[in-house]
């Protein structure tokens, strides 16, 4: 088990060791471009998790708000259904009457 990960050891360092100089890098370098790139990466992921927990909370209240509405838009609704109760017999006389003079 050890043999195995002090060969996997110097395979990976083998490997860091050709990709620097193939590609022309100072290990100084790349490890700062590493750094770098994992910060950016926890600040990524942390802004992420923020936006998550605020997305929820605001889906939270959405629905609580849809809750308290509920009342509001049934009275709404029975509102609308007086007022096409009570203007239906006059909107009928009005379509007959355009009926009749269309004739």
């Amino acid at each position: 088990m050890i043999k195995s990960m002090i060969k996997l050891a110097g395979l990976s360092a083998v490997g860091l060791a050709a990709y620097l100089y193939v590609n022309k890098k100072d290990p100084k370098e790349f490890a700062n471009e590493v750094y770098l790139g994992t910060k950016s990466l926890v600040s990524d992921v942390q802004k992420t998790v923020a936006a998550k927990d605020n997305l929820s909370h605001n889906i939270a209240k959405l629905q609580d708000q849809l809750g308290k509405s509920k009342p509001v838009l049934s009275n709404m609704q029975q509102d609308v259904n007086e007022f096409q109760f009570k203007t239906k017999p006059h909107l009928d006389l009005i379509t007959q009457r355009i009926n009749n003079i269309t004739k």
